[in-house]
């Protein structure tokens, strides 16, 4: 795994280990250095790990024009400047600033986050702006919205709020061992509670699998 800092020069470098870094100046054409930067990824990332497990993290300014990386990013370009780094990323953060905000007059900020996942096939996590309580957001590869997590002021976690399928999936948890725990012949009830069970693991794993995603991202 190669963590991967791509910021601007208007915001001061973020004291993190990197294994990869690409600086942008405000004048810098992003495609360019988009290109720039997956070309040194294949050349000195991809020989020690598959590409998805690299992170990727984005320090820039944002506002209502949207991310100020270069020459700009915002919901209408991102995907197509991001193309380039397909599966050569699995987690994108973009930290210090509010890049899932939606200005009224503006950039929306979600919908750029959602574009960017997709584009780059990548779990892409941003927060909603600096308040009390700031909300972050987390995006799978398909540019589905997974997680919502609130943050106080010092980045300690105050609120998990369930992804949009967390309900189906208790249901579904519900459903099964109400299954399991209906009377019937000794072999189908038996076949009945191993699927059951199997379905819970499996459901268990994949939540698992999602915090592991969350803590990487």
């Amino acid at each position: 795994m190669a963590t991967i800092l791509l910021h601007d020069t208007r915001v001061p470098a973020p004291n993190i280990k990197a294994d990869l870094v690409m600086t942008v100046g405000p004048s810098d054409n992003i495609f360019r250095k988009l290109h720039e930067l997956a070309a040194q990824i294949e050349q000195q990332c991809l020989s020690f790990a598959p590409g998805w497990t690299h992170q990727l993290q984005v320090h820039c300014p944002c506002n209502e024009n949207g991310l100020q990386l270069g020459s700009g990013l915002t919901a209408d370009n991102i995907s197509k400047a991001f193309a380039i780094l397909r599966f050569k990323t699995g987690s994108i953060l973009i930290s210090g600033c509010g890049a899932a905000a939606i200005y009224r007059m503006g950039n929306n900020g979600l919908l750029m986050c959602k574009r960017l996942a997709a584009s780059a096939y990548s779990n892409v996590t941003a927060s909603g702006g600096f308040t009390l309580h700031q909300l972050t957001a987390t995006w799978n590869a398909l540019g589905k919205l997974t997680a919502l997590q609130e943050h106080d002021v010092n980045g300690a976690l105050v609120n998990g709020i369930p992804h949009p399928g967390h309900t189906s999936i208790e249901y579904f948890k519900h459903t099964c061992h109400q299954k399991a725990s209906q009377p019937g012949t000794p072999v189908r009830f038996s076949f009945s509670t191993i699927m059951a069970q199997v379905k819970v693991y499996a459901l268990q794993v994949w939540q698992l699998s999602l915090r592991c995603a969350l803590v990487k991202a």
